[in-house]
């Protein structure tokens, strides 16, 4: 997703409808955008609906960033639709899955294109009538500029991808994060990071955590309690890195209270640019509201409690005025 147009939902989870904003931007000094962001409701046989939302951004010193990130979020994706068990496990079962099958995927590719060469290489050899073992002079230029061909791989090689994901049962709220993508919960007026900063503090910009390259991984997992009205947002350092933190806290904390996800998420984007917008720029905010079934049955039941309450209030005035009655 790369476009400049906030997309909008709402998705139905329990007794809640959480209402979803959605930007993903390349920025203003970007050629290409290596953010990959992803929302999707699950819905599993004999077990509850889940809401995931996932913010992906390809590490800027390994290359291939576009395809690390997007499949951070693919792999991710499909290992959720046929996970069980607590949130917590399967959101961490779900990137540790999804990283070894980034792993394995570079590989292959690798591989396959080791042996294209190769291949390519033994028919202009076969076209030249060249011996099996010419002298290097002679060799076809696949193999003069692809000296890579018999090079191990190493970890600079291999794309990598940070990671912050939240997922949403009917009863829990879990949050996960590798590297520098953040989480935030905003609830009344506080703004609380609820993701963790994986970055060598002695180097700046020195990620310590990612997808890709490590075969075990430490995702950070919380989980978190959430009311009606709270709201999160996943993004990447593009935004982050534009907006100064009590600029934006003063942003998100009015965006939770005028219930426009959509309308916040926009002036986050146009203000990262304002301030440069030196990278990609992913934002998702999720607001969490009574669904319409709940509102309904609180409303019934609040006009039950005034009936009930009336009525109460006539039937001791008509035992008064019979006392009163009475009395006379």
């Amino acid at each position: 997703m790369s476009h400049n147009k906030t997309q909008t939902t709402s998705i139905k989870i329990g007794s809640h409808t959480w209402h979803v904003a959605i930007a993903c931007d390349t920025g203003l000094r970007r050629q290409h955008n290596e953010d990959s962001v992803g929302v999707a409701s699950i819905y599993r046989e004999q077990s509850p609906p889940l809401l995931v939302a996932i913010v992906a951004d390809g590490v800027a010193s390994q290359p291939d960033g576009k395809r690390a990130s997007s499949d951070v979020v693919r792999f991710m994706l499909q290992t959720l639709c046929e996970a069980t068990g607590p949130g917590s496990t399967i959101l961490r079962n779900a990137i540790e899955t999804a990283n070894l099958r980034m792993i394995a995927s570079f590989h292959q590719q690798w591989q396959r294109q080791k042996t294209d060469i190769i291949n390519a290489e033994k028919n202009l050899i076969q076209q030249q009538n060249l011996p099996q073992h010419a002298p290097a002079d002679t060799l076809s230029p696949v193999s003069q500029y692809n000296p890579e061909i018999n090079e191990p791989v190493t970890k600079a090689d291999m794309p990598a991808s940070t990671v912050v994901a939240v997922l949403i049962d009917p009863v829990t709220v879990v949050v996960a994060n590798l590297g520098d993508s953040r989480a935030y919960l905003v609830s009344q007026q506080r703004v609380v990071q609820i993701s963790e900063d994986h970055v060598d503090q002695r180097r700046a910009n020195l990620l310590t955590r990612y997808m890709g390259v490590e075969q075990v991984i430490e995702p950070a997992i919380k989980e978190i309690s959430i009311v009606p009205g709270d709201l999160l947002l996943l993004c990447s350092d593009g935004l982050t890195n534009e907006i100064q933190p009590h600029r934006l806290r003063d942003i998100l904390i009015e965006g939770r209270r005028s219930r426009k996800p959509d309308m916040m998420v926009d002036n986050l984007v146009q203000l990262a640019k304002q301030r440069g917008g030196r990278d990609n720029i992913s934002v998702i905010a999720l607001q969490c509201d009574e669904s319409v079934d709940t509102k309904l049955h609180k409303t019934l039941i609040s006009k039950e409690i005034v009936v009930n309450t009336i009525l109460a209030a006539l039937m001791i005035f008509l035992v008064f005025v019979s006392i009163y009655s009475i009395l006379r």
